[in-house]
C-alpha cells in the first residue's frame, strides 16, 4: 500500500494498493475495508482518497485477511495576515444620513470577514471532518455624507426653510438647494469645506485603530489558529460563529480597537440641514479611549 506522505490542508491525498511480485490472489479479486484514525470507513476498491483536513492513519484490510496501514501528514497553509491594508479613501453616499439624521460619516469593516462562510468538509479518510477553506477577507470603507461631496451635482437638495441668509431667501427661482450652493451664497463656503476635511480625518482615526489591530501579533496568531482549526462541524462552527469562540473573541477586540477617534470641533459656523436649515459651528463625534488590540 502506497500513500501520500505529506500534503497541505485542503489538498487531495490518499492511498493505493498494488501487487508487488507474484500472488495467487490478485488485487482485482479482493475487496477492501478502508478505515481512518479519524473515524471514516468505506468498503471500496484498491484506492481511497479525498480532501485532507488533518494528519491521519489510513488502514486497508483485504478480504483475504491481509492488512496494512500508513500515516498521511497534513501540513499548514501559509495564511499571511500582514498583507491586509484597509482602504481609507473616502466615498460620499447617503448612508450616514439614513442611519442617523445628524451623522455625517463612518468607517466600517466589510468583506467576507466571518470565516463561517468558508467552512468546508473533508472527504474520503477525512469524511465528516471540517476545516476553514480560505482565510478571512477583511476590508474597510470610509463613508462621508453626500452633503459634503466635492461634486455639487451629486449633493442632495433640501427645502429652503429655517435659518438662511437673505441671498438665498430672496431668490424666488429656487425652492431647494444643496450644502455647497447655500454656503457659497451665504459666505460660509470655507467653513463648510473645512468641516469636510475634519470628518474625513476623524474617520481615518477609526481606520488607524482597526489597522493597528490587523498589524498586531494577535491577528497573526488568530490566522494561524483558524488555519489549523479542524474537527466536527459543530466544533468548527462554534469556534468561528460563537462570541466565545476563537473568531468571536478576536472580532470583539478588533472592533474595540477601531472605536476611538478624537472630537470634530470646528469653530467657524456654516449652514447645514437637519429638519430645517441651521447656522452654527460643528462639534461632536468624540469616542471612547483607544483600546489597543
Amino acid at each position: 500500500m502506497a500513500c501520500d506522505k505529506s500534503v497541505e490542508r485542503g489538498a487531495r491525498a490518499g492511498c493505493r494498493i498494488a501487487l508487488t511480485g507474484e500472488s495467487e490472489d490478485p488485487v482485482e479479486k479482493q475487496t477492501f475495508l478502508w478505515s481512518s484514525s479519524l473515524g471514516a470507513k468505506e468498503r471500496t476498491g484498491y484506492a481511497w482518497g479525498g480532501i485532507a483536513t488533518e494528519s491521519a492513519k489510513v488502514t486497508a484490510t483485504a478480504s483475504n485477511g491481509w492488512s496494512a496501514s500508513a500515516d498521511i501528514e497534513v501540513t499548514a497553509r501559509q495564511w499571511n495576515s500582514t498583507g491586509i491594508k484597509l482602504d481609507t479613501e473616502e466615498k460620499y453616499t447617503g448612508e450616514p444620513r439614513k442611519q442617523n439624521i445628524t451623522r455625517v460619516g463612518f468607517y466600517r469593516l466589510k468583506g467576507s470577514a466571518t470565516p463561517a462562510r468558508n467552512i468546508s468538509e473533508g472527504t474520503g479518510p477525512w469524511d465528516d471532518r471540517f476545516y476553514i477553506k480560505n482565510p478571512p477577507d477583511i476590508q474597510g470603507e470610509l463613508r462621508v455624507a453626500a452633503d459634503y461631496d466635492p461634486d455639487a451635482n451629486k449633493q442632495p437638495v433640501y427645502p429652503l426653510k429655517g435659518t438662511l441668509c437673505n441671498l438665498i431667501l430672496e431668490d424666488t427661482k429656487i425652492t431647494s438647494a444643496n450644502y455647497r450652493d447655500v454656503n457659497t451664497k451665504c459666505g460660509s463656503l470655507n467653513a463648510y469645506k473645512g468641516v469636510r476635511l475634519k470628518i474625513i480625518g476623524h474617520e481615518k482615526e477609526h481606520a488607524a485603530g482597526y489597522q493597528q489591530c490587523l498589524n498586531s501579533n494577535l491577528t497573526k496568531q488568530v490566522f494561524k489558529d483558524l488555519e489549523k482549526l479542524t474537527g466536527t462541524h459543530q466544533h468548527v462552527r462554534y469556534q468561528v460563529s460563537n462570541k466565545n469562540g476563537t473568531w468571536g473573541i478576536y472580532w470583539t477586540r478588533l472592533q474595540a480597537a477601531g472605536q476611538w477617534a478624537s472630537d470634530v470641533n470646528y469653530s467657524a459656523p456654516f449652514y447645514r440641514f437637519t429638519t430645517t436649515w441651521i447656522y452654527e459651528s460643528f462639534s461632536g463625534g468624540g469616542h471612547s479611549a483607544n483600546v489597543p488590540c
